[in-house]
């Protein structure tokens, strides 16, 4: 098992016992590895764009990794102009800095992407691949991933990441509009932020991502994939991609479109124990069809509007459903099975859902705060929990706190299941804090800690059905809305 050092360029690397290695450039060292080795980047700024077609083993996965000391910075060397796609996602040929084909065991950590444009890191068909500690500035993705049919791409992990697509904040700020970025505008196009920290298309799944924290981007997670992968029937879907993702222990900030984001199928998704601090939407599951789809104790805030008033797509929402039907009557909800929303928290300026449908919803022991309808601009009326949301036999919000002064006696009348609703002047005790648009989290420390009325509030137990014949129990006397994971005591996630 070597030690393989690279540097920008090739170079006699002395050593302090008098003898001396040789630093080869990056592509030569990755070249040069086998199962075990380690390439260590010395410090500097690497202009040169590398591919990864080398293996490890799982006990001896190869590592590319930073210096001890100081910074390896991969500089693309691109600008935005570069991540447009004309509303493509990213293909083999586009540009990524470290482009992995067909790689398997092989772990990346501690550097550092610049000026990497549309991509970061690109991947296809690989398997049990770990990128962890690095941080990465602009970029339409930091890693894009996708596989073929006989090749999968699964084994994922995601852990430590810092990313900020938009250091200017020309998105929060208001000079570049949603409509914009997604290519609406005939008169400026901004498409390149049209990405994601985490984007794929088709993959198999088995992908996690935690510790992150992702902040002045269009969308941080987005998984795409395509129609003929959505089998089985309404009550019993199957997704045969995009399959078991975690996502936990994560911030997002300043999110102008959506934080987490599966496209058209998810299967066996846990969404844990993370900040959302101003999202548009924290989650966005319009039109997805769900299998075991659970989202647990996270802490919501949203007290910002994006943008400049006045400008479109500003209202934003916790949880973005399937809009109402249009002229042509739209697509129906899709099928889904153990849709979760369960000790949750959130203190918003936003609704709880709008405007949305959904085949199925279960939401337990959720507390909501309401700021005002325009807050922070103006007074009003605290926002509705749900606006204009279209209830069925199959959505069920059971033992939930909110400050809505029509809470919930204005949602029973639309035939709606409310069981165990509770009325409160204040949900949380919230401190004042004094925002950073540079701060992770704009400031906020992470906390809603639950206002006098909630906080003797304890649960009932209950059981949520898997995918695959197991079950979460939850046990009775927890507190409502979010909390540490372990509160739960549940063997597994």
């Amino acid at each position: 098992m070597a030690l393989i050092f690279a540097a920008p360029s090739l170079r006699r690397r002395d050593n302090t016992d008098q003898s001396s290695d040789w630093a080869f450039d990056l592509q030569t060292a990755i070249g040069k590895a086998r199962p075990g080795d380690t390439i260590e980047l010395l410090p500097g700024r690497y202009p040169t764009p590398t591919v990864i077609a080398i293996s490890g083993t799982k006990t001896h996965p190869i590592t590319i990794r930073g210096p001890r000391r100081g910074r390896a910075v991969l500089d693309g060397g691109k600008t935005r102009d570069d991540g447009r796609h004309g509303g493509l996602e990213p293909l083999d040929g586009d540009f990524a800095f470290l482009k992995l084909f067909g790689a398997v065991h092989i772990v990346i950590e501690n550097l550092s992407f610049e000026n990497c444009w549309p991509n970061a890191i690109y991947l296809r068909s690989c398997r049990d691949v770990t990128v962890r500690g690095c941080s990465g500035t602009g970029g339409r993705y930091f890693l894009y991933a996708r596989q073929t049919d006989q090749k999968p791409t699964k084994g994922l992990v995601l852990d430590g990441i810092t990313w900020v697509q938009d250091p200017d904040h020309d998105m929060w700020d208001g000079r570049h509009t949603w409509p914009e970025v997604k290519g609406k505008r005939d008169h400026f196009d901004a498409s390149f932020f049209n990405g994601a920290m985490l984007g794929a298309f088709d993959i198999e799944g088995q992908v996690v991502v935690r510790n992150c924290k992702i902040s002045h981007a269009f969308n941080a997670i987005r998984m795409d994939i395509r129609e003929k992968r959505i089998e089985g029937t309404k009550k019993e879907p199957r997704i045969t991609r995009n399959r078991n993702v975690r996502i936990h222990d994560n911030s997002f900030a300043f999110i102008r479109d959506n934080a987490v984001e599966p496209e058209l199928g998810a299967e066996d998704w846990c969404i844990y124990n993370n900040r959302f601090y101003n999202c548009h939407a924290a989650f966005s599951i319009d039109g997805v069809a769900m299998r075991d789809f659970i989202v647990l104790a996270n802490w919501v805030l949203n007290d910002r509007r994006p943008g400049l008033i006045g400008q479109d797509n500003q209202g934003g929402k916790v949880f973005k459903f399937l809009g109402p039907p249009d002229k042509t009557g739209n697509m129906p909800p899709r099928a889904r099975k153990g849709f979760w929303s369960i000790f949750n928290s959130a203190q918003t300026r936003t609704t709880y859902a709008k405007k949305g449908r959904t085949s199925e919803w279960n939401d337990r022991y959720t507390l909501l705060g309401l700021y005002d309808a325009e807050y922070p601009e103006n007074a009003g009326p605290p926002r509705e929990a749900f606006d204009r949301f279209e209830w069925n036999d199959d959505v069920e919000v059971q033992d939930m706190v909110c400050n809505d002064p029509r809470f919930p006696k204005q949602y029973r009348c639309e035939g709606t299941k409310l069981p165990g609703a509770v009325k409160v002047v204040q949900t949380f005790d919230l401190c004042d804090f004094d925002c950073c648009a540079n701060h992770p989290l704009g400031g906020w420390n992470g906390e809603l800690p639950p206002g006098e009325e909630a906080r003797d509030l304890t649960s009932k137990a209950f059981k949520i059905k898997r995918v695959d014949g197991s079950e979460l129990h939850f046990k009775s006397g927890l507190s409502y809305g979010a909390q540490p994971v372990a509160a739960f005591d549940l063997k597994e996630l």
